[in-house]
């Protein structure tokens, strides 16, 4: 299996798949390895990425809280507590951030967000200021709870799922829906969300663009996205596992 991030892994700084990055997808896809996103998109987001792809493949979104075994068929979601929706919403409401959350069938703005959106069932909330001092004291805040687990994918953000959810968790339930070890993985990433998986996979690469702190961690670091890194690594990788 190849786990691969999306923004500044296998995206380009103007959001699209380049020729490189996507005829390697698709060699790797026809060598018989499941190709897999893992991002922090949720469905939304990612749907006309997946369909330009072309590909019927299994996804990882909102940071593993939504696995879907292909296109249409959802394999598990996880979800944040209503109350711990309520205590973010207020905080984000106070703070003055952008925020917003991922339902079972729907991306909920906080312009749009009334009483009744308390009723559904979010697996991802988000927030997001310019303000990088607001940012750091509202992570450093959110993970003294034990109930919901931070993560994020850009300096900006704040991203929060159910305790215990990542990339590396909805990887590993992907793996046992398709019999194999996590240690059959290679995870291509860029940023502190994944950081588990990075260091969980049997190869876990990290872009040239990653954050420093990714680079330490990941088994060896590839070229940055805009060179197609990822399309380099799965040529390296692809071509061992087809001898």
């Amino acid at each position: 299996m190849i786990a691969l991030d999306l923004d500044e892994t296998v995206l380009t700084r103007n959001k699209e798949i380049s020729t490189e990055n996507r005829e390697w997808i698709h060699r790797a896809y026809n060598e018989g390895v499941i190709v897999t996103f893992a991002t922090g998109r949720g469905y939304k987001t990612v749907k006309d990425i997946y369909e330009s792809l072309g590909l019927d493949i299994p996804m990882v979104l909102a940071n593993g809280a939504e696995i879907w075994k292909k296109s249409g068929q959802i394999l598990k979601r996880l979800y944040i507590e209503q109350n711990d929706i309520r205590m973010l919403h207020n905080i984000a409401k106070d703070a003055d951030l952008t925020f917003w959350g991922y339902s079972d069938d729907q991306h909920v703005p906080g312009k749009k967000w009334t009483e009744e959106s308390f009723a559904l069932n979010f697996f991802k909330f988000a927030m997001r200021s310019d303000d990088p001092q607001v940012i750091h004291h509202l992570r450093k805040e959110l993970q003294g709870y034990e109930t919901i687990k931070v993560t994020w994918s850009n300096t900006d953000l704040v991203e929060i799922s159910r305790k215990g959810v990542s990339k590396e968790t909805g990887v590993r339930i992907l793996c046992d829906h398709f019999g194999i070890d996590l240690s059959e993985v290679i995870a291509i990433g860029d940023n502190m969300n994944d950081m588990e998986l990075i260091q969980a996979a049997g190869l876990g690469v990290a872009m040239g663009n990653a954050q420093s702190e990714l680079k330490a961690v990941a088994d060896e670091v590839t070229d940055t996205n805009e060179n197609d890194g990822v399309a380099k690594t799965i040529q390296k990788y692809v071509r061992e596992y087809s001898k």
